[in-house]
């Protein structure tokens, strides 16, 4: 992942509703490394066609990782462990932001029901506005508004340890 670019966890809303507490946003401790979100859930037949009609398909060296988008830009990263869902990724290209395709992603993870995981272990739903108000606040986009700024504060904090 570069410097520029966004990760966001994609998880289907129902096992996110039984992991947090009533009323939070967060996800407790470390559940998003040690939870497998899509065991047992699925995404919809036709999304390939629903995904491709929002970003093109684009080849992968794994057969189990299907990509939609660019390797460099935006893209959605759908991974398999044999045949079985795992990870459904969402990585935005903070240097090209397409206010049109977030709202398209938006509306496609909203309709498949599932709601976004940023880096910090927040769930936030797949809203256009939310999802601006979390890459706002990002890494990637301190970087793209700052970027020798941002990597002196990160040499800073490296030098300080």
């Amino acid at each position: 992942m570069a410097i520029w670019q966004f990760d966001v966890l994609i998880a289907p809303r129902e096992p996110i509703r039984l992991l947090t507490a009533a009323g939070s946003d967060e996800l407790p401790g470390d559940a998003v490394e040690s939870t497998s979100f899509w065991i047992g859930h699925q995404l919809p037949a036709a999304y390939e066609h629903q995904l491709e009609a929002i970003l093109p398909w684009s080849p992968s060296w794994d057969p189990e990782w299907t990509l939609f988008g660019s390797e460099d830009g935006t893209r959605v990263d759908i991974i398999s462990d044999e045949g079985r869902r795992d990870e459904v990724k969402l990585r935005v290209d903070a240097r090209t932001i397409e206010p049109e395709l977030i709202e398209r992603l938006m509306d496609f993870f909203h309709a498949v029901d599932c709601v976004l995981i940023t880096p910090s272990g927040r769930v936030v739903d797949p809203d256009p506005m939310a999802f601006w108000v979390e890459l706002q606040m990002s890494s990637a986009m301190a970087f793209v508004r700052d970027p020798s700024g941002h990597l002196g504060r990160f040499q800073r904090r490296r030098d300080r340890e």
